[in-house]
């Protein structure tokens, strides 16, 4: 090791432990909130909790109502439970019932008379250009079409 860099070492070295001794020894040049003791008594309890919109809407206002969390005053802006659902498990019961049967019906037969119009369409086209290759001048508009039917 040369001599410019033990003096650049020394000297960082040095800087180093300048910069740390106030720390070292205790002196600060702030004021540092280590207690969690002191900012704790300013959370709550608390009447509300106000829920800015930073976009420049209506602020929510979230308030105990008879222990339960409301954001407004009528019984409709009012949680009385909050939970987490699996939301498959309650949506099969949901489509099971026999109220739901009719409309699922209906939906499965549009579904699938919209399937069959398609594979008609697309059984169509691939017996209409079965003889088409890469190669060929029309390949690039047959492939334009195909994307297109693909794609409906």
């Amino acid at each position: 090791m040369s001599r410019r860099e033990r003096f650049v070492i020394h000297g960082l070295l040095i800087l180093l432990v300048l910069g740390m001794l106030p720390n070292l020894v205790g002196l600060t040049t702030g004021e540092a909130i280590a207690a969690a003791s002191r900012w704790v008594a300013d959370l709550g309890p608390a009447e509300s909790v106000t829920l800015v919109d930073p976009g420049g809407g209506d602020d929510v206002v979230l308030r105990n109502r008879e222990g339960h969390a409301a954001w407004g005053d009528d019984a409709f802006h009012r949680a009385h439970a909050i939970a987490f659902v699996h939301i498959s498990k309650v949506l099969n019961r949901l489509l099971q019932a026999e109220a739901m049967t009719d409309e699922r019906d209906a939906l499965r037969e549009a579904a699938e008379e919209e399937d069959a119009g398609f594979r008609r369409r697309f059984e169509a086209f691939e017996r209409e250009h079965a003889d088409i290759t890469p190669e060929d001048p029309q390949a690039e508009a047959v492939f334009n079409r195909y994307r297109e039917l693909r794609n409906e």
